[in-house]
Order: structure tokens, then sequence, then C-alpha cells
């Protein structure tokens, strides 16, 4: 089930379009409309400026497995931070 949605010009879920609309300022700096799957958890969201599209973070995954996947990265991440940090 889609649900339109706007956001903001970072390419980050602002708010849905039923419950408000952009001022004339926000549109000029880039907010975007765009339809997403509302069944999904909104942080997997991000508009895809260069490609005018909506990105999903591990579509094929359900909101657990990715959310799972997402503290795994991060945790990667700020492992490999540490190593170089201590080199």
């Amino acid at each position: 089930m889609t649900k339109a949605a706007w956001f903001n010009i970072n390419g980050k879920f602002n708010y849905w379009d039923e419950h408000q609309k952009p001022s004339e300022q926000e549109i000029s700096d880039g907010y975007v409309k765009a339809d997403i799957d509302e069944t999904l958890a909104l942080w997997r969201f991000t508009y895809n400026s260069e490609t005018n599209s909506v990105d999903v973070y591990q579509p094929t995954m359900t909101d657990a497995e990715a959310e799972a996947k997402n503290l795994a990265d991060a945790d990667a991440a700020d492992a490999a931070r540490a190593a170089a940090q201590s080199e």
C-alpha cells in the first residue's frame, strides 16, 4: 500500500502529504513528494535527487532484518574506526 510523503532537502522523510503541505520556501529548497510503501519503517526511505527516485534500505528484508543489519553495519564501522585510530 503506497502513500504520498514529502522528503526534505537531505532526502529524509519529513511528513505525510495528507497531514501537511510544504511551504513555498521548502519547495524552493528542494522538498519533493513521492509515493512510498507505508508498511515499511520510515527510516528505511531516502529520496535520491540524482535519480529522482526513492531508495529503500535493504528492500528485500523485513523491518526487523533491516534494523539488525543496520546495527551490525554501524558496529562494524565503529570497530573499523577504532582500529584505524589505534594504529
